[in-house]
């Protein structure tokens, strides 16, 4: 306090000088009680106001929600920290940052709490949409008539993030005249082979589909082995100790399919003559005598044609 005004007050008589210091009191405080010294964030919150109010996610899917304290004249309180939770968890969580993860379908609340207040959100889970198609296997071969004349189809459904949708519907469909298809099972018609594309839609919005190429070949109706009349010696040296056989195919609709097949060699007599399985090459059996031999040429599909190879002593 200085000099001069410590002075004063203290020539000045009793009850002035108790007024003029209870005068002074009242100015302090006067002035303490005008100055702000609230911080934000420690008001009174009134309320808890929860934003997106609602959300829809599919199965897997997940959103962040945001929350905000408000006073009773619904400012906004900053600085509070909130405590999450969710109705059920079954459905959908949340993390204490406000991220909802959902798990199933359903709707569950989501709430964010803090002073006793609580604000809410609606999360409703619906199930992942369908984003695309596999179909296996995606290339097959099938005869045009039986038996072996039908293949069956899987398709499998995937979301947006790769994830296996199991049990979705599939329509399926093809536009060819070659095959039938039913519940994925595709059947050839008999009238011509070829390729065929057969495709499985989701039902779901967008139509994804996906798609697979199903060949369609006729049954070999005719095998013809040449040469005819083939001899072999097992010395080699009138005749040659090995001959090339080789097998002509036919199918069903009139088409040469000699090099689209395989067949498989056999010989009825092995202590004469021997024959390569793969290949059809006929061998004398060394010390062999004189013989008839038959080589036959068995297809895949059960056709076979034969010729009869002399073995000469």
């Amino acid at each position: 306090m200085p000099v001069r005004f410590a002075a004063r007050m203290m020539s000045l008589p009793r009850i002035e000088l108790r007024r003029t210091c209870a005068a002074l009191g009242a100015a302090v405080l006067l002035a303490a009680g005008c100055s702000n010294s609230t911080s934000p964030g420690h008001g009174s919150v009134q309320s808890v106001v929860v934003t997106p109010d609602s959300i829809t996610l599919t199965i897997g899917g997940s959103n962040s929600l945001q929350a905000v304290a408000q006073d009773g004249s619904a400012k906004a309180i900053s600085g509070e920290t909130f405590f999450w939770s969710t109705s059920d968890s079954l459905i959908a969580t949340v993390t204490q940052s406000g991220a909802v993860t959902a798990h199933q379908a359903g709707a569950a609340q989501i709430g964010a709490s803090t002073q006793g207040k609580t604000g809410y959100a609606t999360v409703i889970v619906g199930a992942a949409l369908v984003h695309s198609v596999t179909v296996s296997p995606s290339v097959d071969t099938i005869f045009a008539s039986a038996p072996a004349n039908s293949v069956t189809l899987s398709a499998l459904t995937f979301d947006d993030r790769g994830q296996v949708l199991a049990g979705r519907p599939v329509t399926w469909s093809t536009t060819s005249n070659l095959v039938t298809v039913a519940n994925g099972q595709v059947t050839a018609t008999d009238v011509a082979a070829g390729s065929a594309t057969v495709s499985a839609t989701s039902t779901d919005p967008g139509s994804p589909s996906g798609s697979a190429t199903v060949v369609v070949v006729g049954h070999v109706a005719t095998v013809t082995v040449t040469p005819m009349n083939a001899v072999v010696s097992p010395s080699g040296i009138i005749f040659p100790q090995t001959v090339q056989l080789a097998a002509d195919l036919v199918d069903t609709f009139g088409t040469d399919v000699s090099g689209q097949r395989t067949v498989t060699w056999s010989s009825n007599n092995a202590g004469a003559a021997t024959v390569s399985a793969t290949t059809g090459l006929v061998t004398a059996t060394p010390g062999s005598g004189g013989a008839t031999v038959t080589i036959t040429a068995t297809t895949s599909d059960g056709a076979t044609g034969s010729v009869a190879v002399t073995v000469f002593p």
